[in-house]
């Protein structure tokens, strides 16, 4: 469960300068690496949408 508060259009690189190991990755590296394969994408030129979240709450036990 989180709170919406916008969403953004980032490169990919913008989007880890901006929110770091927020994007779920712990280096820039392997953040970069999985947006490339995910979405095809080159760190420099292209982009991705961000949902930036607030009051962001982990379950233990996440319905499947």
């Amino acid at each position: 469960m989180a709170t919406y508060i916008r969403f953004e259009v980032l490169t990919v690189a913008e989007a880890w300068d901006r929110y770091r190991n927020a994007n779920g990755d712990e280096d820039k590296e392997s953040f970069i690496g999985r947006m490339n394969t995910m979405f095809g994408t080159d760190a420099l030129t292209g982009q991705i949408g961000c949902i930036i979240l607030t009051d962001f709450k982990v379950f233990d036990n996440p319905d499947i």
